[in-house]
């Protein structure tokens, strides 16, 4: 397993069938021709209550959608780095980074820019439902000027924005994947009524080729998956 991918070992069996299902199924719920995950026989046997027997395929499948299929035949059937697709990925959307920079910075880098656009689509009354003390503007200068998801405000506001992703790409175990503590408060975060349309988002996502639209919102949920693995129940519910 590629050595940047090897902490969603740590992750729950609903977190790991996101990325599966990121892989596998199209947002009307049809299977991905192009896809050889769900054709395999370890997908048979594990899919979806043992996971974790399944990650390596998963990820081994995220490289390979990553990479040339002519490459790909020449590194011996497999796919592109983690950080290469990264890389990929964050000069596709536009983000600011160093090539040089970290994986977990470049993450840091991905969720921050999809947040700043999202937050471009909100109006007073969404930003209301995540603070009634910030107004848009205070939240744009939030999340741009320190974005770090140790901050309730910049936690809150990213997962209830990859929730709307998710949701949109039409999984149906968000809450699950997204809210490691249910029965929380952060359940009722993910289930109440959020107001915006992500319009620059959705825009920007229908613009891409096959192979982004199925590699995008993987390490989308791949960063925000690193970024709160180890955030306790009191980060969520603060």
């Amino acid at each position: 397993m590629d050595k940047d991918l090897v902490f969603l070992k740590e992750c729950t069996n609903e977190q790991l069938q996101v990325l599966s299902d990121l892989l596998v199924y199209k947002p009307n719920g049809h299977r991905r021709t192009s896809v050889s995950l769900s054709s395999t026989r370890n997908y048979d046997l594990y899919y979806p209550n043992e996971m974790h027997l399944l990650l390596e395929d998963v990820t081994n499948e995220l490289l390979l959608q990553g990479g040339n299929k002519v490459r790909n035949f020449l590194r011996g059937g497999k796919g592109v780095s983690y950080h290469k697709l990264l890389i990929d990925i964050c000069n596709k959307q536009k983000v600011n980074f160093n090539p040089h920079n970290t994986v977990e910075q470049l993450e840091k880098y991905l969720l921050q820019k999809t947040i700043e656009t999202a937050i471009e689509d909100m109006t007073e009354e969404d930003v209301h439902q995540i603070s009634s003390e910030l107004s848009k503007k205070d939240l744009s200068n939030i999340v741009s000027s320190g974005f770090r998801l140790t901050s309730p405000i910049i936690l809150k506001t990213t997962t209830m924005v990859m929730a709307q992703i998710l949701r949109k790409l039409g999984l149906k175990i968000v809450a699950g994947a997204l809210g490691r503590f249910i029965g929380t408060r952060l359940f009722s975060i993910l289930t109440g009524p959020v107001g915006w349309v992500l319009g620059g988002l959705w825009t920007a996502y229908d613009l891409l080729g096959p192979s982004y639209k199925v590699t995008v919102p993987c390490v989308m949920t791949i960063a925000y998956f690193r970024a709160t693995i180890n955030l306790t129940e009191e980060s969520f519910n603060e």
